[in-house]
């Protein structure tokens, strides 16, 4: 039985507790007002600059308002899903804070398991650490929020991912486990498919297996991937798909 309260930033935003889960918010304000406290636990925000980060084209008092209204909704679908479930967010007339008391944020400990990996010469403990950061990240942080402020966030937590991804597959490698590394890469690409280090690393070893057609789907895959998105390709993936082209081409005349 799952009866632990938590808050999953990773993927599509949500929250659980007491077997219970929903992630179906009232407004995408009330949404972005979850992601924002979630993101910094025990830290109080200003209603007015919470309010600036909500509604940034809109004047003060109005966005006072509806900040209250925001908060309103929140706590309502909190305690929805467990009576008093809404007392993590502590509120004076000028702040408000999410409390710390015990309530699983998915993306507080990925940060935390990153962090210890980077601060850590032990290689096993590295490896477990980046291990758990891997397991955490089910998708681009909060991606349903498309507010100015958490873009840098966004972008660095997909560094951070890519970082953890990156260190196991050559982890592996190095301890003559490919196919394990190659998994790694694969599954990783399954949550984030614009990860180009990790799908160019995957196509190389496909390619040095001899396994020419998977070397191609998995170009093309992130080819499209970065299309959809509006960044260009790197010259050492466009290489590999040169060598690829060069290599199927002429076993389809």
């Amino acid at each position: 039985m799952f009866n632990e309260k938590s808050i999953k930033l990773f993927g599509r935003v949500a929250v659980r507790a007491s077997n219970h889960s929903s992630s179906e918010f009232k407004t995408a304000q009330c949404r972005a007002l979850l992601v924002h406290l979630a993101m910094s636990p025990g830290e109080e925000q200003s209603r007015k600059r919470l309010a600036e980060a909500l509604w940034p084209e809109e004047g003060q008092g109005a966005t006072g308002n509806r900040l209250s209204v925001a908060l309103y909704h929140l706590r309502h679908l909190l305690d929805s899903l467990d009576e008093g479930f809404a007392s993590c967010i502590v509120a004076t007339r000028d702040s408000l804070v999410l409390v710390d008391t015990g309530i699983a944020v998915d993306f507080g400990q990925f940060r935390s398991s990153v962090q210890a990996a980077r601060l850590t010469d032990d290689v096993a403990m590295k490896r477990l650490r980046y291990q758990d950061a891997v397991a955490k990240y089910s998708g681009g942080l909060a991606p349903e929020v498309a507010m100015p402020w958490l873009v840098t966030m966004q972008l660095e937590t997909e560094r951070m991912f890519q970082e953890a991804v990156l260190w196991l597959a050559n982890d592996f490698d190095a301890r003559s486990q490919r196919d394990k590394a190659m998994h790694v890469l694969s599954e990783a690409l399954t949550v984030t498919t614009t990860l180009e280090p990790a799908a160019e690393l995957l196509t190389r070893w496909h390619l040095d297996r001899g396994e020419v057609h998977l070397a191609k789907a998995c170009a093309t895959r992130i080819r499209r991937s970065l299309i959809s998105i509006d960044v260009s390709i790197g010259p050492r993936m466009l290489g590999l798909i040169q060598k690829i082209n060069s290599q199927v081409e002429p076993s389809s005349h």
